[in-house]
């Protein structure tokens, strides 16, 4: 398991209120401040904000993995999993559809960022599970909703 443990009831929102791109990754970053992970929260916000500059992590179907390029092993104390759901903001996804679910992550080491966005990706390639994700009324439904799909995807 990659996702489950990093699961963190002050990190995940079903109503996260920003409107735009940057107000956006500055509540991200906010929640993963909250957990008290986050030794260094303005040099995630960078990381982060540098990344989007670079190319948008919004996907098709509503969805965005927000990342620094690079771990972060001096801002954070372990991996981080922030996830959100918005009223759908413009947040420059390929398919032109305003984006509804945030999934921030940083990690300390290469192998784990990989392995964490490869898991993300595949876990949320099913549509069924996207929408119900979306249609989660709190924050512990939503947890629970990606503990079982994790398990899903890990099963033969």
């Amino acid at each position: 398991l990659i996702i489950t443990p990093m699961l963190n009831r002050e990190a995940v929102t079903t109503n996260l209120g920003s409107r735009t791109k940057d107000s956006t990754l500055r509540e991200l970053v906010s929640l993963a401040t909250a957990t008290g992970k986050v030794y260094n929260e303005q040099e995630l916000l960078d990381a982060v904000m540098h990344r989007e500059e670079l190319c948008s992590t919004a996907m098709e179907g509503g969805i965005a993995i927000p990342h620094p390029r690079r771990p972060l092993p001096d801002a954070i104390a372990e991996p981080i999993l922030v996830v959100a759901r918005t009223q759908g903001i413009a947040f420059g996804a390929p398919d032109g559809r305003l984006t509804r679910l945030f999934f921030l992550t940083a990690s300390q080491d290469d192998r784990h960022h990989l392995h964490t966005l490869a898991r993300l990706c595949r876990m949320l390639q099913d549509d069924k599970f996207v929408a119900r994700l979306e249609e989660a009324e709190t924050p512990a439904e939503m947890i629970e909703l990606l503990k079982e799909r994790e398990s899903e995807v890990l099963s033969p």
